[in-house]
């Protein structure tokens, strides 16, 4: 009797030591793209060494539910079996079965939103979210999105200030900068020099014996 509960507690830790083991997890949680560009939703997740089937699913649940691959791997095969639930998908996504990433080539702006990768065993299934931006692909996007991840870069509008029209704003405002500094030690100097010269105080001695 005793030995079979302790069988049953083993048994028991193994599963759970098992399930435990597949898990799934996203390299950056928000990713921004342009259109016609290419993106790769990277992931990456461990299994146990006995697992024999695994299957990889990306989905977007967000703003439109859309099935958009599957990737189905077993163990000894030399091919993995990939299916593409929706049409369309064919010529721009592919999945890295090692890792389960997503890559995502001529980008629309109708493939933003938020994106489930799940893996599945024979026991569990694991999931994790990545929201996609996708923003047109122009010189003020782009310059947008760098300020954002980088407050301290300062822009301007690259169509009306060329690199010659800043080059002569810089020049001036330091020009301008010395010509003040000259005029304020020249006032001080004529300053100084239109003073009459002070003429030092005589000493009265005081007689201490009269009142």
């Amino acid at each position: 009797m005793r030995a079979h509960n302790l069988l049953s507690i083993l048994g028991v830790l193994t599963i759970t030591g098992y399930l435990e083991a597949l898990t799934i997890s996203a390299a950056q949680p928000q990713v921004i793209g342009y259109e016609n560009d290419s993106i790769v939703l990277a992931v990456s997740y461990e299994t146990d060494s006995r697992t024999n089937w695994l299957q990889i699913r990306w989905n977007i649940i967000h703003p439109k539910p859309l099935h958009l691959i599957i990737c189905t791997i077993r163990s000894g095969n030399l091919s993995n079996h990939i299916m593409f639930p929706e049409n369309g998908y064919e010529s721009r996504m592919t999945v890295d079965p090692k890792s389960g990433s997503l890559k995502v080539k001529h980008l629309k702006t109708e493939d933003g939103g938020t994106y489930n990768v799940s893996i599945l065993d024979t026991q569990l299934e694991r999931w994790t979210l990545i929201n996609v931006t996708v923003l047109r692909n122009t010189t003020e996007e782009r310059l947008s999105v760098a300020a954002t991840e980088n407050p301290a870069l300062c822009l301007c509008n690259s169509t009306s200030v060329n690199v010659p029209t800043s080059a002569w704003i810089l020049l001036g405002s330091r020009l301008s900068s010395v010509l003040i500094a000259v005029l304020v030690l020249l006032g001080i100097h004529f300053i100084n020099r239109s003073r009459p010269p002070r003429r030092p105080l005589k000493v009265l001695a005081s007689n201490h014996g009269r009142w």
